[in-house]
């Protein structure tokens, strides 16, 4: 009883043993040997039919934890494998198995090898496997995958867009895409993209619709190297900078467009266009849109510079420490406010790039700077060399006006304002005290306006222009209280060109032109033509040689003198010059001359005048003569013809303009003398008077007073000559005869250029100036004969009568013997 106890009890556990083992036994069988075939069959079969890819997998295994494992798997197209992968896990639902439908939850690759193309209609070629056809295992359960999840994979990614196709490996990459049937994925990635310096790290996410081909991405890439763009960026205006970026971007493409949101931090962006250079640390937010079929791009933003360097810039050569924000475009790149640093000088700018292709590049530039900075920088940076040296506080504005793409020097342009500056030319050392104004300037030309200095204590003001640093040409105007001038100038190194050199001083008005050459400093050679007109009362500094004889002439009228001048401009007298004077009327001593027309000519130092006319007083002069300008002397000669000169005229310039006088005179004269010193001068000459009425002057009432016993104002002097001599300022004649037809006067005089008189006079009574008969009396004899003693002043002469007792004598002897 008991062994048959024992022996049931060992029989049931061997029947509970088997009941255990058998289900684990058959779990085990069909697990390692039927599963394994029948599901990788079915697999294999459903993917094929389904997505038209050529499916391979060694095994497939049951795993209580992991799910299914699939070993070995690879999907090939045409040959060429899309997929590979040494294990895949299938983690599914059962429950959805009793309505014949399998629910992949996850499909997880482990480390696979995947080949992703992005064809030309912008489908991408594993997306299209799972919504190409529903997947059918055993042509009766449908299979859909909800998840794909990839862990360390390496892809291979090929852009069939281009032509040729963009061929990229990505390293380490991890994707869960989630699958929404018709034709959604959602998913997240993190990868390496391969450059030749550091990977990239990027992290997506977004969804692609298999329907519209249509992807929907947030990327974040750090380290981005935007050199990787380049096959996306073609046809951009400008090319895509060397450097790396911190980048977030919200993306979204289709099959006829791509559009972008994008933020980006840089450090050492390096731009190349033409021999210019641009390293740039910024923040960056744009919009973006690139259009796939026309292959055009649209984009703007805003950046924020934190440092930007420019090199290779014509003229400023580099612009360091640039700092600010600016807008963009696809067609333009403007900045209104930007620090930097210039030359070593902190400025604020603003850029203006227009079109990246074909436009153009324009730098404003600002900045207060000391002006004898300015002058370096000038010289230094874009070659132009100021003939001065400056001082004081000033502020630079410059415009550089690029062409894109930059392969030549720019346009510039710019002016520099000066305020309480000093200015010291460099010709003579002229010093421009409190210049205040603007000087404009481009690459060839100085331009300046309303520019106001002052100098030796006058005040100026000037415009004008400078052109062609190389070979200048020079326009100026110069106006003070007293000078105003216009000059236009030429320079061809040391020869000057003057077309236009026109102005006034004072009351004189000068105008030429000519050339000069300036190769010794010292001796200018000039070749000029101009007039000059000028008051001879008003021009002290032109005749200060003969300071005593213009102060005693007392000299008025204004002149014009047109002349050609050739020589040494450091050395005038030393010139050839022709010169023609006129005017109007001038006067001397207090006699006018109307008409006055000179010619002369002066070679060697020697000034020859050839023609010497005028109206004088209804008579005309007409004269010659030379001046020595190189002795120290100074020594000059002149003579001149008098003709037909009307005393009842001249005497309204003399104290006796309310005598009753009149007359014609004639004269012939020289005079010569040399320095300015009146007593120097001597004088000559022969003077005759024709048809004169003298009685009224003082000296011949007096004398006729003495004379003539009843009145004597119809003596009418029909002519009277004399030669006269001009030394020590007293003016000599010794046979003076003046004849009428009742007295006769002859004798000799003195009068001094003060007026003073000292003469002895022969009065002669004509027979018709005595009564008849009287002859023949002794004391008629003594009357008609008598000699005249004048002293004191032509204005108030003292006369003195004596007889001439040889005459007298003579007289009536002849009478005796007549009776």
């Amino acid at each position: 009883m008991i062994l048959s106890n024992r022996l049931k009890k060992i029989i049931l556990s061997v029947l509970a043993l088997l009941v255990v083992l058998v289900p684990i036994a058959g779990a085990v069988y069909f697990n390692e040997v039927i599963f394994p075939q029948k599901i990788r069959s079915a697999l294999i079969e459903g993917f094929e039919l389904a997505t038209g890819k050529k499916i391979e997998l060694s095994s497939v295994k049951l795993d209580l934890f992991r799910g299914l494992v699939l070993k070995d798997l690879a999907v090939l197209d045409n040959d060429l494998w899309v997929i590979t992968a040494k294990e895949a896990h299938v983690k599914f639902l059962i429950v959805p198995l009793f309505k014949k439908q399998i629910i992949i939850t996850a499909l997880k690759l482990e480390s696979p090898r995947v080949f992703v193309e992005r064809a030309k209609d912008n489908s991408i070629n594993i997306a299209e496997i799972f919504f190409k056809k529903p997947i059918l295992l055993n042509g009766e359960y449908g299979l859909s995958v909800s998840r794909i999840i990839l862990s360390k994979a390496d892809l291979s990614f090929k852009d069939s867009t281009f032509d040729p196709p963009l061929l990229k490996d990505i390293k380490n990459a991890s994707l869960d895409a989630r699958i929404s049937l018709p034709d959604k994925i959602v998913f997240s990635a993190e990868f390496e993209l391969s450059t030749p310096e550091l990977p990239i790290l990027v992290k997506a996410s977004g969804k692609y619709g298999a329907l519209n081909k249509e992807w929907s991405l947030d990327v974040k890439a750090r380290g981005l190297y935007l050199k990787e763009l380049s096959p996306y960026c073609r046809d951009w205006s400008f090319p895509l900078p060397e450097g790396r970026a911190d980048a977030e971007a919200a993306v979204r493409i289709n099959s006829d467009s791509l559009g972008a949101k994008i933020s980006m931090t840089s450090l050492d962006l390096e731009f190349l266009q033409g021999p210019v250079k641009a390293n740039i640390n910024c923040a960056l937010t744009a919009n973006a849109q690139y259009d796939l079929n026309k292959k055009t791009l649209l984009y703007s933003g805003d950046i924020d510079i934190k440092n930007l360097k420019l090199s290779g810039l014509e003229y400023v050569d580099r612009i360091d420490d640039i700092r600010g924000r600016a807008v963009f475009t696809e067609s333009r790149f403007l900045s209104k406010s930007l620090t930097c640093t210039l030359a070593g000088l902190p400025v604020t700018a603003a850029a203006d790039l227009t079109d990246f292709k074909t436009g153009s590049l324009n730098i404003d530039i600002k900045s207060p700077a000391e002006l004898g900075m300015l002058k370096e920088i000038l010289k230094n940076r874009f070659d132009i060399k100021l003939p001065a040296e400056l001082s004081g506080p000033g502020s630079l504005s410059l415009r550089l006006e690029y062409k894109v793409p930059i392969k030549e020097m720019p346009v510039m342009n710019g002016y520099v304002d000066v305020s309480e500056a000093k200015i010291t030319l460099d010709y003579n050392k002229i010093l421009l005290d409190d210049v205040k104004g603007r000087f404009k300037f481009t690459t060839n030309q100085l331009s300046w306006e309303d520019l106001a200095f002052r100098h030796m204590d006058v005040d100026y003001s000037s415009s004008g222009t400078l052109t062609n640093f190389e070979k200048p040409g020079i326009d100026i105007k110069l106006d003070s209280k007293d000078l105003s001038v216009r000059l236009l100038l030429a320079v061809n190194d040391n020869f000057l060109t003057l077309s236009r050199f026109e102005g006034r001083y004072e009351d004189t008005e000068f105008s030429g032109f000519g050339d000069l050459d300036t190769t010794d400093s010292a001796n200018i050679m000039a070749e000029i033509n101009g007039v000059v007109k000028f008051e001879l009362s008003g021009n002290k500094e032109l005749f200060k040689r003969f300071e005593d004889i213009m102060k005693d002439s007392k000299p008025s009228g204004r002149l014009t003198a047109k002349f050609a001048l050739k020589g040494n401009m450091n050395d005038l007298n030393s010139c050839a010059a022709d010169v023609e004077v006129s005017s109007g009327r001038i006067s001397l001593y207090g006699f006018k001359m109307e008409n006055f027309t000179m010619s002369y000519m002066q070679r060697n130092g020697v000034m020859d005048i050839v023609k010497m006319q005028a109206s004088l007083y209804g008579g005309t002069l007409d004269g010659s003569g030379r001046i020595d300008l190189v002795s120290k002397d100074g020594a000059y000669q002149i003579k001149a013809e008098v003709n037909d000169m009307k005393i009842e005229k001249i005497k309204f310039d003399t104290e006796f303009k309310d005598y009753d006088i009149s007359g014609s005179v004639y004269s012939r004269f020289g005079f010569k003398g040399y320095s300015p010193d009146p007593s120097k001068f001597r004088a000559w000459g022969k003077i005759n008077i024709s048809n004169g009425r003298l009685w009224q002057l003082n000296l011949f009432r007096g004398i006729g007073t003495l004379v003539f016993r009843r009145d004597f104002s119809s003596v009418i002097f029909k002519e009277g000559d004399c030669d006269f001599s001009v030394k020590d300022k007293t003016i000599s004649t010794n046979d003076i005869s003046l004849r009428s037809d009742l007295l006769n006067i002859s004798g000799v005089a003195r009068i001094g250029f003060d007026n003073s008189i000292t003469a002895s006079l022969k009065a002669e009574f004509t027979d018709e100036g005595l009564d008849a008969g009287k002859i023949t009396n002794i004391s008629a004899a003594i009357e008609r004969y008598s000699i005249i003693e004048v002293n004191g002043t032509l204005k108030e002469p003292k006369i003195k009568f004596r007889p001439d007792l040889s005459n007298v004598v003579s007289d009536i002897a002849e009478g005796l013997f007549r009776q």
